[in-house]
């Protein structure tokens, strides 16, 4: 079986280009690498202090989320603790004002001097 491929001359030009592209491109890859081995840059080891700078964007969220209640209510005289303080077991956090609840306080001197004896008695230590 004989097949021949007729082209014209356009033809044969275009082939020509091509088959001459595609060798020229197989040659820079396999022979056009200048560097052979990757280069390094070193540094000698020095002390000193590290500075690291972050930035960032977006909305903060705290680890750990508590909800602090009271058992009174009143207005805040004085805060010892703010957000995000490290806080302990039995540490006052704030101090109420007192001069709110003290002009009342004439109305429950009954009735705390009707419950001291029940109270002593339940009190531990005495």
């Amino acid at each position: 079986m004989n097949i021949k491929l007729k082209l014209n001359k356009r033809q044969t030009i275009l082939v020509a280009i091509s088959l001459v592209a595609v060798i020229v491109m197989a040659g820079l890859t396999v022979w056009g690498r200048t560097e052979k081995n990757p280069q390094f840059m070193t540094a000698k080891v020095e002390k000193g202090s590290i500075r690291n700078i972050v930035s960032s964007t977006g909305t903060l969220q705290a680890v750990t989320t508590v909800q602090v209640g009271s058992q009174v209510s009143g207005t805040i005289a004085a805060l010892y603790a703010d957000f995000n303080s490290a806080v302990h077991k039995d540490q006052v956090i704030a101090q109420l004002d007192p001069s709110i609840s003290r002009p009342n306080s004439h109305r429950r001197a009954p009735t705390l001097s009707k419950h001291r004896p029940t109270w002593l008695t339940l009190r531990p230590g005495c």
